[in-house]
């Protein structure tokens, strides 16, 4: 009785490695999945959003709050502003795709 009570723990326990192994494995590549899905990178100090085909969003957001930057005032080429805390960047609104392009280069 003893030995078959032994016997069946040990079928038990290596049936819990398997399965331990297999959700250590998917859940790596959840993580791998889920940290490409949405990076951001540091540029001119501001972030870059990367979208799912390796470009970035033609928008640069605050790295405190990860919000969008907004031009200010609206329609002038004067700042891209922090509609949170009055963050300025450190370019003009026009200079943004040129900003963006060398994101691109630069990190991948």
């Amino acid at each position: 009785m003893a030995k078959e009570k032994l016997a069946k723990i040990k079928s038990e326990k290596e049936m819990l490695k398997r399965e331990n192994a297999e959700l250590k494995k998917k859940n790596t590549e959840l993580f791998y999945r889920l940290s490409k899905k949405e990076q951001f990178i540091e540029n001119n100090g501001v972030l870059f959003k990367k979208k799912a085909d390796g470009n970035f969003e033609p928008c640069a957001f605050y790295p405190t709050y990860k919000m969008a930057l907004v031009e200010f005032p609206p329609r002038s080429d004067e700042n891209h502003v922090c509609s949170k805390c009055n963050y300025i960047a450190s370019f003009r609104p026009r200079q943004l795709n040129n900003i963006c392009a060398n994101t691109v280069r630069e990190y991948f």
